[in-house]
């Protein structure tokens, strides 16, 4: 007759992990750097291609695994500022409540979403934070009303530029603001 033996799951587990461990060969691969910075480039290529959506979900899944990622935010939000600016104010606005690189990078993109909504009065706000622009970025420049181009330019006549199109469009309609999204 055969005794039965009672062992703990736990002994058991760890025996099968061990064994497991040894069986499985050894890589020793860095985890992947999921910065924002590594995938701009790619996204730029996106929208210049007029692949919107593939650049967008880039940027959205780096939100979704990274949800303090303030980068990946902002660059969402720029990605959809062409196609729903409306949509663009909730990745934009979540992005600058968290640490990111290019503050002022942020604001500019606030600025425009708003001034494109029509409220260049809260546009001009944003950019009136803008203390200092350093750098290169990737803009939306605002070539006739609401026909958007895309443009890597120095960051600091990037806002000079739409603070002076915010400026005119707001003495154009005597300081009125008719944006409606809030």
């Amino acid at each position: 007759m055969l005794a039965a033996r009672v062992v703990d799951a736990e002994v058991v587990a760890t025996a099968a992990l061990d064994k497991l461990a040894s069986q499985t060969p050894h890589r020793n691969q860095p985890a992947p750097d999921l910065s924002t910075k590594h995938f701009v480039q790619q996204a730029l290529i996106h929208l210049r291609r007029g692949n919107q959506a593939a650049a967008e979900e880039m940027f959205t899944a780096l939100a979704y695994m990274n949800p303090a990622d303030g980068d990946a935010l902002n660059n969402l939000g720029f990605c959809i500022i062409p196609v729903s600016p409306v949509r663009a104010l909730g990745p934009l606005a979540r992005g600058a409540q968290l640490p990111m690189g290019n503050p002022a990078l942020s604001l500019a993109n606030r600025a425009l979403v708003n001034h494109l909504l029509g409220d260049n009065q809260l546009a001009a706000q944003f950019l009136d934070q803008i203390a200092v622009a350093h750098g290169n970025a990737a803009v939306w420049l605002e070539r006739e009303c609401g026909v958007l181009e895309l443009a890597v330019m120095a960051l600091d006549s990037y806002v000079d530029q739409l603070r002076t199109h915010v400026v005119n469009s707001l003495e154009v309609s005597g300081g009125a603001s008719s944006g409606s999204h809030e």
